[in-house]
């Protein structure tokens, strides 16, 4: 391990912490000091060789001197209850594979990860806390708000919207200029070929949705 390189932590030690591991490794711009995770009965034990040393509250973020860190939690509400928590604490890192491709004019915030496979054609905007996970594809001009996730092999086309903590599920499409609404899912496989409002499921070829309550959607 480059002892020389930034020191980052991962607040989170599930299954999408395995696959930010792996992207920070082969980045190699950054060395994983450890990992956060609010389930006790991880802490003391490795994640891929990573340690988990505690779980994530400020007191454990001041006590270990943690400045630098990315959110490795694929739950969109609650990586956005844990951010909102944290906000102003520490600095968010971002991660982009090496086998990903990032398009000319492409902006990001704090926090968003792309991963291996993945496709940001130029002029989309990705918002803070942002997943383009697996081989996943957001093509020309398109916008994906704070704390979305654009699962595997997902493809948006150009010119479309992604609203906050939305979901796109495996294998989803959505089409040319389409807005999908806020704190949603759009189901695996299925295809928006119009707007999607806020708060809903939708699921098919095209896509029909239903409302689902709103404490299953908004970060409470």
């Amino acid at each position: 391990m480059n002892e020389w390189l930034k020191p980052i932590w991962l607040f989170g030690a599930g299954g999408h912490a395995r696959v930010i591991i792996d992207a920070i490794a082969a980045e190699g711009k950054q060395r994983i000091a450890g990992a956060l995770d609010d389930n006790i009965s991880l802490h003391g034990s490795h994640v891929d060789g990573v340690p988990i040393v505690d779980a994530i509250t400020t007191e454990t973020i001041r006590r270990l001197g943690i400045r630098r860190a990315i959110l490795a939690i694929g739950d969109n509400r609650r990586r956005a209850n844990v951010a909102q928590r944290l906000d102003g604490l520490v600095e968010w890192a971002h991660i982009i594979h090496p086998q990903a491709h990032v398009g000319a004019k492409v902006s990001f915030g704090e926090g968003t990860v792309i991963m291996a496979g993945a496709i940001v054609q130029t002029g989309t905007r990705l918002g803070k806390h942002v997943i383009i996970n697996t081989g996943a594809t957001v093509d020309h001009d398109s916008l994906v708000n704070d704390f979305a996730h654009i699962a595997p092999g997902a493809h948006l086309a150009g010119n479309v919207v992604i609203g906050a903590g939305s979901l796109v599920g495996i294998g989803a499409s959505v089409v040319n200029g389409t807005h999908v609404g806020s704190w949603g899912t759009l189901g695996a496989g299925a295809v928006a070929a119009g707007n999607i409002p806020d708060n809903v499921v939708a699921v098919g070829i095209p896509a029909r949705w239903e409302r689902v309550p709103a404490c299953l959607v908004y970060p409470c």
